[in-house]
C-alpha cells in the first residue's frame, strides 16, 4: 500500500475582525508541488475567501468517485467525455452528539463521447465506483450519489 503526506503551516496573527482573537489561516503544502491557502470554515472565524477542511473532504470524496467512475465506464467501452459534480457535505450532530459531516451528497453530471450506458448500467457504475473509492470507505457518514 502507498503513504500519502501533507504538510501543514500555521503562524500565529491577530484576527482581522475578531480583536484578541487569532487567524485561521493556514497552508497546505503537498510534498512542495502544490501549495493551497486554507482557513477554517466561517462558522469558525474562518477566512471566507479561502477553502476549508470541509470543503476539501467533500471535494477528496467527490475526486475518488469519479475517478473510479471513470476507470470502470472506460471497462465497460463507455468513455466519458465530461463529468461535473455539484457536491455537498453537511456539518451537523452525529449519532454520539458530535460535531461531523453527517452526509455527504454527490450530484455527479456525466456525458458519454459516443453511446450513453441504460439507466440501470448508469447506477451500476455509479454504485461500484462507490464502493471502490477509498475515501467513501473511510468515511463512517452517509453518503448518497444523484446522477443529474
Amino acid at each position: 500500500m502507498s503513504v500519502h503526506t501533507a504538510n501543514i503551516s500555521w503562524t500565529n496573527q491577530p484576527h482581522a475582525s475578531q480583536e484578541g482573537d487569532y487567524c485561521r489561516n493556514h497552508q497546505l503544502n503537498i510534498d512542495d508541488k502544490q501549495y493551497l491557502g486554507l482557513s477554517a470554515g466561517t462558522d469558525f472565524l474562518g477566512d471566507p475567501d479561502m477553502a476549508d477542511p470541509e470543503q476539501l473532504l467533500v471535494g477528496s470524496l467527490a475526486s475518488c468517485h469519479m475517478l473510479f467512475f471513470l476507470a470502470i465506464a472506460r471497462i465497460k467501452r463507455y468513455p466519458v467525455a465530461s463529468y461535473k459534480d455539484t457536491a455537498s457535505a453537511y456539518l451537523g450532530k452525529d449519532k454520539t452528539g458530535a460535531t461531523a459531516i453527517t452526509k455527504v451528497v454527490l450530484r455527479p453530471r456525466v456525458t458519454f463521447v459516443d453511446a450513453e450506458p441504460s439507466v440501470e448500467l448508469l447506477e451500476r457504475i455509479h454504485h461500484s465506483a462507490h464502493q471502490k473509492c477509498f475515501i467513501a470507505n473511510t468515511l463512517k457518514s452517509e453518503v448518497v450519489v444523484e446522477p443529474q
